[in-house]
């Protein structure tokens, strides 16, 4: 019998312990944690291993640089994820960290030190986005909606930019991705709360927290601190002045170039969103909110808490 006739060999069915120190603390905030996530400290714990053993030979390999750059940008992303994990339980929102994935997409050379150019990069030019997003590659509903929420201010057909960005002169494209990227300027500049330049985790968590209580205020039309069937039937609670500009910033953009797209507001329409206080869009928000309960309901008694929506907004 040669080598390749050999069976191969079957994984040993024994099972080993091994011992681990930590804090009653930190014990009882990994279990907490695991917990509210459905799963076993022993599938957390043997995951993690794996994922290490696995991880540190492929780090040594002279093997592809892009391989190599890949796991360890997978890393820094698990990195991140786990800060969240792990960090406290019992602790107060404020003092969690939120939007980490995120952030670390951004961050370019994972240093946690987010600059404008590095966030410009990541993010792109207006016209990437859309181009991402209608190609499937890449999408983003939070940036997709933000750029064509531009275009709909100055009265500008989202969808002609979105399927058919040929019949958009290069003028044009150059005034939006202008505007854009001074928009971008702005949110970093907001972002940057202490103004050193530099965008760091708990600057851009505190704002990350602020973002998802405005959008579960938004879904939760009655006020009552919760996300249930009696919302369904109330008008859309559009965000406060005030709550925008926190998650926003209150400074905007320079005005809008007069000229830059002239000829594209000419076009015709080719599609019409409904407008926010029509039927069909009170439709559109009841169906979403409708498949909102089935994810984000965790203990299915029909109501969405502010925990359960920031456990998977965050």
């Amino acid at each position: 019998m040669t080598k390749a006739d050999k069976p191969k060999r079957r994984p040993s069915k024994k099972t080993e312990a091994l011992e681990i120190r930590l804090s009653p603390e930190e014990k009882s905030a990994f279990l907490d944690a695991c917990g509210k996530m459905g799963r076993s400290a022993s599938a957390v714990i043997r995951d993690a291993m794996r994922a290490y053993a696995n991880f540190g030979p492929m780090a040594r390999l002279p093997g592809s640089p892009i391989m190599i750059i890949s796991a360890f940008a997978g890393a820094a992303l698990g990195a991140f994820a786990l800060i969240q994990i792990t960090h406290a339980a019992d602790a107060p929102p404020q003092e969690r960290l939120y939007g980490m994935d995120e952030f670390a997409a951004l961050d370019g050379d994972f240093d946690r030190r987010l600059t404008l150019d590095e966030f410009r990069q990541a993010e792109g030019s207006a016209r990437d986005i859309l181009r991402r997003s209608h190609d499937g590659r890449q999408f983003s509903a939070g940036r997709t909606g933000m750029v064509m929420g531009i275009l709909i201010a100055h009265d500008l057909d989202p969808t002609r930019f979105l399927r058919q960005p040929e019949t958009v002169s290069t003028s044009c494209w150059s005034g939006v991705n202008g505007y854009f990227a001074e928009f971008q300027a702005r949110r970093f500049q907001h972002w940057d709360q202490d103004g050193d330049g530099v965008v760091s985790p708990q600057e851009f968590s505190a704002l990350k927290l602020a973002e998802i209580r405005m959008q579960f205020d938004a879904r939760d039309r009655n006020g009552d601190g919760m996300i249930s069937e009696p919302d369904d039937g109330l008008p859309v609670q559009q965000p406060s002045r005030e709550a925008l500009t926190t998650v926003l910033g209150p400074a905007q953009p320079s005005a809008w170039s007069p000229t830059t797209c002239d000829a594209e507001q000419a076009l015709p329409q080719l599609s019409t969103p409904p407008e926010p206080d029509s039927e069909a869009f009170e439709d559109m928000v009841i169906q979403a909110q409708q498949g909102e309960y089935l994810v984000w309901d965790f203990n299915r008694d029909g109501i969405i808490t502010f925990e359960e929506y920031l456990a998977h907004r965050s």
